[in-house]
């Protein structure tokens, strides 16, 4: 979605872009060897008894816990899956024009300056770096700042 709006000599634009209700693989580092436990996700244990020798447990089900039994779990692909819905703030540009009163005197027609920052931000609930790229070790995109000036003589 992209808007352009003029106020006085003023402008100012922004472009937003965004995909809603995908998943995407995202390595975690979590490691669910059960014998050399370390799982380093929050999976249900028992922590303790009650008074009357109940078992208390964390009540978590983030993670399966970790099997002394069974090294690699057939179900760890799932666990690598979350929701990877995002709106991007893609370009923002805010511009002045001089007036041409201040101009002609130098024989400029038009002269605008104008910032404008490029990925400007991203709204996701995605654990990993940049829920566009592809890949478990994605490098996010760069945020870029421009300053320009457009001159006509």
């Amino acid at each position: 979605m992209s808007n352009y709006f003029n106020y006085k000599d003023f402008d100012f634009s922004f472009f937003l872009n965004g995909a809603f209700g995908q998943t995407k693989s995202f390595d975690r580092g979590w490691s669910l060897n059960g014998r050399y436990n370390g799982a380093k996700v929050n999976y249900w244990r028992i922590i303790g008894e009650d008074e009357n020798g109940n078992p208390i447990s964390n009540h978590s089900n983030e993670a399966p816990r970790p099997n002394i039994d069974f090294e690699n779990p057939n179900y760890i692909s799932s666990l690598y899956k979350e929701g990877a819905s995002f709106l991007r703030i893609g370009q923002v540009t805010l511009g002045y024009t001089l007036p041409k009163t201040l101009l002609q005197t130098v024989g400029i027609q038009k002269l605008r300056v104008y910032a404008t920052v490029q990925n400007a931000y991203v709204f996701t609930g995605y654990s990993g770096t940049d829920p566009e790229s592809g890949g478990d070790f994605n490098e996010p995109m760069p945020r870029t700042y421009l300053f320009g000036v457009n001159l006509s003589f």
